[in-house]
């Protein structure tokens, strides 16, 4: 992934009118970064490892929602991991065990 210092704003299509700078995180499994949203950004190929890299993107807004089905409101009544490797799965307690704790 790459993310230019360059904003993208209601007010203007571009700021500053060439990026100064570049910042580049390489793919790795369960690598993840956090930047502001109105940063230009995008991916690009680094090497040539054919297999299918996937993304899992949040967006946060503050002011402008997108309607749907561009913006949906997730859905929190179960918290189940990803995927069955996923790395957090470990620390992930059934119901059973939660109301045991509680």
């Amino acid at each position: 992934t790459v993310v230019l210092d360059q904003a993208a704003e209601i007010d203007c299509d571009r700021w500053p009118e060439v990026p100064g700078e570049c910042h580049v995180v390489m793919p790795r499994i369960n690598r993840f970064m956090v930047f502001p949203g109105e940063l230009r950004h995008g991916c690009m190929p680094v090497d040539d490892f054919r297999a299918p890299r996937w993304v899992i993107l949040f967006n946060f807004w503050q002011s402008h929602v997108p309607s749907a089905p561009s913006c949906k409101v997730p859905d929190f009544t179960s918290y189940n991991p990803v995927s069955a490797w996923a790395v957090t799965l470990k620390y992930y307690l059934l119901p059973d065990t939660l109301r045991a704790l509680a």
